[in-house]
């Protein structure tokens, strides 16, 4: 049996979790206990496959205190999270519910905050929370690159052009997250893998901004550390500076950082127009750091 608080909250949580699909989610099964504790309901049965060790789960999530508060929520910003059955850093009642999933499952999870988030509770979460999160299994991928590349972490060169060969690497499953954290994660004691990683991602996702900006990023990365002296308000060369860059693109450099650092808030185009290109800048630069 669970509380009639939880009981309560369930019941609306079916109606707000599918305010998106005209009719409301009822649940599909009992409330079943887990061993450790764990409670969980499904709303919806699916029938894709179950997740293995090494696969990339992709879902929604909604996070709401027994309160019922929400404090998560993916579906208002329609992004979807990862999640690598096994590898992932995850509280212990997600690692045991994941197992207890298939692709196209929805379910609702109670987890005591032994399992959540415990005594210390993090940023947003206070200590000994009980929480109640609502997931949908959007898909399974047993076929991944980020599977690849953490099986082929002692070489990274022959891993990736292994993968390049492969006549079905259209159906490795990637992502712009999934490259970013490999790359940092595989650099470890061979800072060049970065550079090779993120250059392999975007030739698998030639649109992602992410992975430009974050290449972009570590090539110019020494001269950034001695443009970050400079003030912000007033992009100026140093002789420093323009001795190591060249004078012709040390303003370019300083620009680039100030832009790199506005890029995640929206205001990279303003800071271009409240400081336009310098007539000596490089056209490669100016290009660079304006597309």
């Amino acid at each position: 049996m669970i509380s009639r608080t939880l009981a309560s909250l369930i019941s609306a949580f079916s109606f707000v979790a599918a305010s998106a699909n005209a009719q409301p989610l009822r649940p599909v099964s009992d409330t079943t206990t887990t061993a450790s504790g764990l409670r969980y309901l499904f709303l919806k049965h699916g029938s894709g496959a179950a997740p293995a060790a090494g696969d990339v789960m992709v879902m929604h999530g909604i996070g709401h205190f027994a309160s019922g508060k929400e404090f998560w929520n993916t579906r208002t910003t329609n992004e979807p999270f990862e999640y690598v059955v096994g590898v992932s850093g995850v509280i212990r009642g997600f690692g045991e519910g994941m197992l207890l999933m298939h692709e196209g499952d929805r379910v609702i999870f109670i987890m005591k905050p032994e399992l959540a988030y415990g005594a210390n509770g993090i940023t947003g979460i206070p200590a000994n929370s009980t929480l109640v999160f609502d997931y949908e299994i959007l898909a399974v991928h047993s076929l991944s690159i980020t599977r690849m590349m953490r099986e082929g972490v002692m070489n990274i060169d022959s891993t990736i052009a292994a993968a390049r060969a492969l006549p079905n690497l259209k159906d490795y499953y990637v992502s712009e997250e999934l490259m970013l954290d490999d790359a940092t994660k595989f650099s470890w004691g061979a800072p060049g893998n970065k550079e090779k990683i993120l250059q392999f991602g975007i030739s698998l996702l030639p649109n992602s901004s992410k992975l430009k900006l974050a290449l972009a990023k570590l090539k110019r990365a020494p001269a950034l550390a001695v443009a970050s002296s400079i003030p912000s308000r007033n992009p100026r060369c140093t002789r420093d500076l323009s001795v190591s860059i060249g004078v012709a693109d040390c303003y370019a450099t300083i620009r680039a950082s100030e832009i790199a650092q506005l890029h995640a808030v929206g205001n990279r185009r303003r800071f271009a127009r409240l400081y336009p290109a310098h007539p000596g800048e490089s056209v490669r630069n100016r290009n660079l750091f304006e597309s």
